[in-house]
């Protein structure tokens, strides 16, 4: 009965990254958010399960500027740990105070990117940039995968729902047997 589950979860993996690369994830994005453990963001005492409407504030909005560190599709090793940081603009005229990156889907599991499930961002006036660092670490087997972020509020509810359905996000490529860069070990 395990080895089913692994299949299938093996399964909606493969389909979300595949719709991810495709552009069509939010026709596949319930199936993340339905089967993954409800998890509170730090602080707070809601349980983030499907993610809130939002409450859409006028004035309220953001520009990608630059990945900052870890590039997209790079090579790492079986459960190598690496950081990945973006760089986000506040180009509205609301304050960003009390959001959080959220993770969307599990932030953990078999072929999965480990990471937490939301991290904080610092306050941000309008026309201030923020750098977000987010450690990570790589699945145990060969393949790629992708892990996806997008900004919530204290309460959880995602926001930009629609202006960016991607979110900012990570791909990396994992192969066996190759050298990490953190401490020469090959893994």
């Amino acid at each position: 009965m395990d080895s089913l589950l692994q299949v299938a979860l093996y399964i909606l993996f493969a389909l979300g990254a595949l719709a991810t690369l495709f552009g069509v994830a939010q026709g596949v994005d319930w199936l993340a958010t339905k089967y993954r453990k409800p998890r509170a963001l730090a602080g707070t005492a809601r349980v983030i399960g499907e993610p809130a409407v939002p409450k859409l504030r006028s004035g309220d909005t953001s520009r990608f500027v630059r990945d900052v560190e870890g590039a997209d599709g790079m090579i790492v090793a079986a459960n190598q740990r690496f950081t990945k940081a973006w760089e986000i603009q506040n180009v509205g005229s609301v304050v960003w105070e009390g959001r959080y990156l959220q993770r969307l889907g599990a932030s953990e599991g078999p072929g999965l990117i480990k990471s937490p499930a939301s991290t904080r961002i610092p306050t941000t006036q309008p026309g201030q940039s923020v750098q977000l660092r987010i450690e990570m670490e790589a699945p145990s087997t060969e393949g790629t995968t992708v892990a996806r972020f997008k900004m919530a509020d204290k309460d959880g509810n995602l926001v930009f729902p629609d202006r960016y359905p991607e979110g900012v996000f990570v791909t990396v490529s994992v192969v066996k047997g190759i050298k990490t860069p953190r401490d020469g070990a090959e893994r």
